[in-house]
């Protein structure tokens, strides 16, 4: 898994990237093994889960990226579903019109 599944970001410290846990979970893979985890979600926490058609969207200067999308889960003065707008918005701005090939899937939950 080349990107992590999700970012987990709080009011009190920076975005955070969650560790991939295994291959893409998809019944077309036979006796593949996932790993669990379980962590810690407090009030006031956003988890954003994404696919990599979001941070692979790519433009004349490359991919969309990680890092956009970290900043803009920063952002705690906008709530989740306007959230989840805005990245939208700004990952098909930043394709600028180039075709975007894969699927863009997008949840972003405020606890």
């Amino acid at each position: 898994a080349g990107h992590p599944p999700g970012i987990l970001s709080s009011t009190e410290s920076c975005s955070a990237a969650l560790q991939s846990t295994g291959p893409m979970v998809s019944p077309a893979f036979r006796n593949f093994a996932w790993e669990q985890h379980t962590i810690p979600i407090k009030k006031k926490n956003r988890l954003v889960l994404f696919t990599d058609g979001i941070v692979d969207t790519e433009s004349d200067s490359g991919a969309y990226g990680l890092e956009r999308l970290l900043e803009l889960v920063s952002n705690h003065s906008v709530e989740g579903h306007l959230l989840s707008q805005q990245i939208m918005q700004n990952v098909r701005h930043f394709a600028a019109g180039r075709p975007i090939h894969d699927d863009q899937t997008l949840v972003v939950a405020d606890i």
